[in-house]
């Protein structure tokens, strides 16, 4: 059960009549390949409002793939009526008309799908392909050069074009174009657009160009073996079985197909692997793990990686994981793997150990490097964390912040460190060394009113205390008081504390009510507000009942959107 599908059951249990939700589940479970399960769906909205466009499309959809064609242009007939699903309605029943052979037909429908959506590209390739097989070469000829001048790029249309003429010289335009990492994966796509249209024959013409790839073998023996062709299908299922697993990631509905037949003339812990990795990406976890309990004899690493984030039991995990490191000894995702299952059960000793071999293999990968620097400063190693770092080079890219966010807590974290030792003037430089954005940590520093400074003014505030600079310390908190923004749970708190100490506690109290008004039940709220009263028995009291009830501590509650907390918690034992 996915997220998606999680949260619309949820969803039709408060009102099993919430037309968008019965929608979305036939959408949900028609891209799974459920058919029957999505058509069931599309049935109830139909119940609700039998002229409702996007389920009678739906329904058009599943009963096509059921290859129910008169039921499927019921569906798309009444879809024709909605403006929305007009162009693509239209195209569907061109699509039915097709299938059937009945040329005329399926070509006044796709008119009509272009009348409603002139940059419908799909009824234009349809169209394209309809002409060329019905011998009118020449008006194929120019739909496609058409086509080819709005998109170069268009794969299918320099295919048809190779058909259309026979010349190398096409077919060599065609294979040059597709030039993308995963090659293959373009070659699967063309082929499952022919096969839709149950037109075999180019699509075994299409896969014969195709490079090297077990899917393209598979798909292929299945369509020479449905042509007849029982030889062509045993080499090219023996080709499949010889190629290497390797950047294999089935994950298209039309290979199950595929793969299922392959298991009925052919048995290997390959087919199983590739079928668990499918079930997998179609939300059916269960026969994933089924089959992925049948690889046993598999001697590929990436297979028991893949399978230990599958298996229930922590110590089938772990298994799995140290035959995957047994396999592969060398590959850096597999101690990252392990170094994860380490760290998430809290045993930073192990998960640091193996931080620290997987590193010195690698020390230029970014990847491991920056966890290997987190877990030095989850073990209070700040100093070799920081070293670490400061010679990383992290490719920047979207959301890149974890650099950053290791580099900052590493500096806060040593700055509390030297305070607990009165080293005070070190603590200080370690919170302004805290507030730098090192360029080699993949993240760009924002504009200042977009930074979060709460948590390091406090601290300079407090270590001001401690060196007794009363009017600098109060500077520091007038500045957390100052910063209006990012009033996160830490934050409130931070606020609260600082307006106590510059003398505001009517202010600080009123702040403080306010969150409890808001999230009684909260045991963020209440370890904090337990804090701001400096009620230590009753804090750790909290900690006992939030573990006892399957929570996390606050600070770990809180950590994936709030990481101020375990700064705070660090804070505070130094203090107390």
């Amino acid at each position: 059960e996915t997220d998606a599908e999680k949260e619309l059951l949820q969803c039709l249990e408060k009102d099993p009549f919430f037309l968008p939700a019965l929608n979305k589940m036939a959408l949900l479970y028609y891209r799974w390949g459920r058919y029957a399960a999505s058509l069931d769906y599309c049935k109830q909205a139909l119940r609700l409002d039998t002229y409702q466009g996007e389920a009678n499309y739906l329904y058009g959809l599943n009963q096509m793939k059921l290859g129910k064609l008169t039921d499927a242009k019921d569906g798309f007939s009444i879809a024709s009526y909605s403006v929305g699903e007009k162009s693509a309605a239209f195209f569907g029943l061109a699509q039915c008309f097709f299938m059937e052979g009945n040329a005329e037909k399926a070509e006044h429908y796709l008119r009509k799908s272009l009348e409603n959506n002139t940059e419908n590209i799909f009824s234009k390739e349809l169209l394209l392909c309809l002409h060329r097989i019905t011998g009118q070469k020449e008006q194929a000829l120019r739909e496609g050069e058409e086509l080819l001048q709005e998109n170069p790029l268009n794969h299918l249309v320099k295919f048809e074009k190779y058909l259309l003429t026979g010349e190398e010289a096409d077919l060599s335009a065609f294979r040059n174009a597709i030039t993308n990492e995963l090659s293959f994966e373009t070659y699967l796509e063309l082929s499952e657009w022919y096969l839709s249209l149950q037109r075999e024959s180019e699509a075994i013409r299409l896969l014969k160009y195709a490079p090297e790839n077990p899917l393209v073998c598979y798909h292929l023996a299945r369509l020479l073996h449905r042509q007849g062709d029982r030889n062509g299908a045993e080499a090219s299922l023996d080709k499949a079985e010889s190629l290497s697993p390797e950047t294999v990631f089935p994950h298209r509905v039309g290979t199950l197909a595929c793969l299922e037949w392959t298991k009925t003339v052919r048995t290997s812990w390959k087919n199983n692997y590739y079928r668990s990795l499918l079930y997998a990406a179609l939300g059916n976890r269960a026969e994933a793990t089924a089959l992925l309990k049948q690889c046993d004899d598999s001697d590929f690493a990436p297979l028991y990686l893949f399978r230990s984030r599958m298996q229930d039991k922590e110590e089938d995990k772990l298994t799995d994981l140290l035959k995957a490191e047994q396999l592969n000894p060398n590959d850096w995702r597999t101690g990252m793997a392990l170094l994860s299952f380490y760290q998430s059960r809290n045993r930073k000793k192990e998960a640091l150990a193996y931080a620290e071999k997987y590193f010195a293999q690698d020390p230029e990968n970014y990847r491991i490097g920056l966890r290997y620097a987190k877990l030095l400063s989850d073990n209070e190693r700040y100093d070799k964390s920081l070293s670490v770092l400061s010679a990383l080079e992290v490719l920047p890219n979207e959301g890149a912040y974890e650099g950053r966010v290791v580099y900052r807590n590493a500096h806060l974290k040593k700055s509390i460190d030297c305070l607990k030792k009165r080293q005070y003037a070190r603590a200080l430089k370690h919170v302004e060394a805290s507030m730098v954005w090192p360029e080699n940590l993949g993240v760009g520093k924002p504009y200042e009113e977009n930074i979060d400074k709460h948590f390091e003014h406090y601290l300079q505030g407090v270590i001001h205390e401690k060196m007794h600079n009363r009017k600098q310390a109060e500077r520091c908190f007038d500045r957390v008081v100052g910063q209006k923004s990012f009033l996160t749970q830490s934050n409130i708190l931070l606020t609260a504390l600082s307006l106590r100490k510059t003398g505001k506690k009517a202010e600080a109290n009123k702040m403080m009510q306010e969150w409890k008004e808001k999230e009684p039940d909260s045991y963020i709220r209440q370890w904090s507000t337990e804090l701001f009263e400096g009620r230590k028995g009753n804090r750790e009291q909290t900690f006992r009942t939030s573990d006892s009830d399957a929570q996390a501590k606050p600070w770990e509650q809180a950590g994936r959107s709030d990481g101020n907390f375990s700064l705070v918690s660090a804070l505070a034992a130094c203090l107390e």
